[in-house]
């Protein structure tokens, strides 16, 4: 074997680790890694379901991919030059560049930079998953050549011999017995890779393959978990198979360019268990270089016809969604909470909601103070469940203020509405000033949210901020314009958004969040970056996403990807 074809193999790490960071960054922004040391790294457990990512991307040509990304002319307009680039002259890259310069140096070997870009465009499959902070801290890359089978082989005789590259363990595959190495590189970094046949795979993190029992092998490394590596095996030899059919990706005909896959429970932060309809959100470049989405929704869904909320949620939003509430699943949390109380009279409310959740924000509200709309199956049921609501009101809603010694009292206004419930909250980012309150003395901080509970006929509607529940009954009344005016096919539409309303709600809670003079950085780095792109996103048209379900929504039987279309709506 040649010095060329050893450096070849060295050379795929620089490759590798270049193409999941462009991937990395294209699904979460360039968020910084989780930073732990190198034998916290080595020894720790890390807990996540190898079948199941939180983020994929499907590459034809890895390298390439964010380029194409700035093809989606909404993206290439929000997004800067440096996105395509960031990672040219990224420090992990170059600490992981010096580490191959130093390696190739002492060893005696060759660099070819043209024939590592060359590889870079080969077919590859990345698999994310949270960190403990909630970002996607680590991946798995499934990268296709026919070099590495000739060139890994060398790298045997180099672990044995250099401290940084280390053999951690063997993997079965195919009857084959393939090493598993570690590199350490740059300032508490590493990466796991092991190879066979045609591929090469490569983990972030040796955690992710480490025994829960924290024992080490006569080597001192980590036990390898026998479940991961079996996975692994099976990801070498076949693929992600069980990965694309729960994603219901066999059905699809040819694979396309690029394909971004993001599970909902990472969209959803946490709170997948209420929209359990709702399970992926996809986005393919086609070979004719546009870009295309899907939802990925399951049979257990009867109806995402919103036409109803839209009709009775107020103008000017500048975002709303539509979700497909599993009503049943938060019946769970309330009667957890009606054991505790021992009160449950609430425990039937959600069994008469029906139909998806309506949530929007407003530009002139709070980020934490969204209007949420959702409908019981008649207005007969609407009633009925009056004095629970009443209830539930009363027992959840605020807390003993520290100057008055109790809550506020709930004020109760039906002229208003069939229903209608409100109690001030003390809170610093509330959404109203008390300065020219009446109670303002009695109140715990110097902003309040007025939170409200209203029904009318047979429409829900809460908010922390009481001001958009009084715009929505403005709404029934027909003294305030409905969103639904505003949109061309409500039916069917699962998204609104008004950009510039929306950049201005983002700026407003975006400083309010920034610590002033303890942090100056901070709020400096905020305005040079982030501060242009929401300004941005201001010019832009508004649009909503829609579904083209037919007039009603059906589900043929099991999960299906529906595809997605981008309107542009009136001002």
């Amino acid at each position: 074997m040649t010095r060329r074809q050893t450096l070849i193999g060295l050379g795929l790490f620089l490759i590798l680790a270049t193409a999941a960071s462009a991937a990395f960054y294209a699904v979460r922004l360039a968020l910084p890694t989780v930073k732990l040391n190198s034998r916290q790294l080595s020894e720790t457990q890390v807990a996540i379901d190898l079948t199941r990512p939180d983020a994929r991307i499907l590459s034809q040509h890895l390298a390439r991919l964010p380029r194409d990304i700035l093809r989606q002319p909404l993206l290439q307009r929000l997004l800067t030059e440096d996105f395509a680039f960031y990672y040219d002259d990224h420090s992990q890259k170059m600490a992981l560049h010096g580490t191959l310069r130093r390696l190739a140096y002492e060893h005696q070997l060759t660099l070819q930079e043209q024939l590592l870009q060359k590889l870079l465009d080969a077919p590859a499959d990345v698999s994310l998953w949270r960190s403990h902070d909630g970002r996607l801290g680590y991946w798995m890359l499934r990268l296709q050549t026919n070099l590495l089978s000739r060139t890994l082989t060398r790298l045997t005789t180099l672990s044995a011999s250099d401290s940084q590259l280390m053999r951690i363990g063997e993997l079965e595959v195919g009857g084959t017995q393939e090493p598993i190495y570690r590199l350490d590189y740059g300032y508490q970094r590493h990466l796991v890779f092991v190879s066979h046949a045609e591929h090469l795979l490569v983990l972030s993190d040796q955690g992710m393959l480490a025994s829960d029992s924290g024992e080490l092998t006569p080597e001192g490394n980590p036990a390898l978990q026998k479940e991961q590596l079996a996975l692994l095996s099976q990801a070498l030899e076949s693929g992600f198979a069980d990965q694309q059919k729960a994603l219901s990706l066999s059905q699809e005909s040819a694979p396309a360019e690029q394909t971004l896959i993001l599970d909902a429970h990472f969209l959803s932060f946490g709170y997948q268990h209420f929209f359990s309809g709702l399970q992926a959100l996809r986005f393919d470049l086609g070979s004719d270089g546009l870009w295309r989405s899907h939802l990925l929704l399951d049979n257990q869904l009867e109806t995402l016809d919103a036409s109803a909320l839209w009709q009775q949620a107020p103008a000017g939003a500048a975002l709303c969604l539509s979700l497909p509430a599993d009503w049943l699943a938060g019946k769970e949390v309330v009667q957890q909470w009606a054991s505790s109380q021992d009160d449950h009279s609430g425990t039937a409310i959600l069994d008469d909601l029906a139909g998806p959740l309506g949530i929007c924000w407003y530009p002139d509200s709070r980020l934490a103070s969204p209007l949420l709309m959702a409908r019981f199956k008649s207005d007969t049921l609407a009633l009925q469940h009056k004095s629970a609501l009443k209830s539930l009101f009363e027992r959840l809603i605020g807390a003993s203020e520290y100057i008055r010694g109790e809550r506020f009292p709930v004020e109760e206004d039906p002229a208003k509405a069939g229903a209608y419930w409100r109690r001030v909250v003390s809170a610093r980012y509330g959404s109203q000033l008390a300065s020219k309150e009446p109670f303002r003395d009695q109140l715990s901080a110097a902003r309040f949210f007025p939170v409200t509970l209203a029904v009318q006929g047979s429409t829900l509607f809460f908010s922390a901020d009481g001001r958009l529940v009084d715009q929505a009954l403005a709404v029934q009344q027909h003294t305030y314009p409905a969103l639904a005016e505003k949109l061309a096919h409500p039916a069917n539409t699962l998204a609104y958004v008004r950009p510039a309303q929306l950049s201005a709600l983002l700026e407003r809670e975006m400083y309010a969040a920034l610590p002033g003079q303890i942090e100056p950085l901070f709020r400096q780095s905020a305005r040079y970056y982030l501060q242009p792109r929401l300004q941005t996103l201001a010019t832009l048209k508004p649009l909503s996403i829609q579904a083209d379900f037919g007039h009603h929504f059906s589900l043929s039987g099991g999960s299906k990807w529906y595809p997605l279309q981008w309107q542009d709506e009136a001002p």
